[in-house]
């Protein structure tokens, strides 16, 4: 798998303010971060990005145990496809926290799957949390 982020190159063409900026739209998808460079008038953004390769690993090697308590996820895009693949009879948090993008990214088998297990869906605009329902009461207090 490939992650896509500003080169050398790039970072020295923006203020660092910008840098820290572009930070939060590095990730899996390389034409999304093409396509913010040139909304910022840049030209010649492939010389901009750089691809490095990354090793995927799965939540069995990840995860040894039953998972409990919170998990947080944060992968410049891929929330939705991990959690597919989250086996929810194996593991079941507490809560699960994630970056779920605008509606439209929503992957609606992904939220069928939790409220399935159990699980409340609550959208925190682009982030989003599945929560237990048995923690519901408690979080009404």
């Amino acid at each position: 798998m490939n992650y896509y982020s500003l080169s050398e190159n790039g970072r020295r063409k923006l203020s660092k303010a910008k840098q820290v900026e572009l930070v939060r739209k590095s990730g899996t998808n390389k034409s999304k971060l093409l396509g913010y460079l040139s909304e910022l008038g840049f030209s010649n953004v492939e010389e901009l990005v750089s691809e490095v390769a990354i090793q995927r690993v799965s939540w069995e090697e990840l995860i040894r145990e039953n998972l409990r308590g919170l998990l947080v996820i944060d992968t410049e895009g891929l929330d939705w496809k991990l959690l597919s693949d989250l086996d929810l009879n194996s593991n079941h948090p507490f809560a699960v926290y994630f970056e779920s993008g605008p509606e439209e990214a929503w992957d609606v088998n992904v939220i069928n799957k939790f409220q399935d297990a159990g699980y409340v869906f609550k959208s925190l605009k682009n982030n989003s949390v599945f929560y237990d329902e048995g923690l519901q009461q408690c979080l009404a207090e």
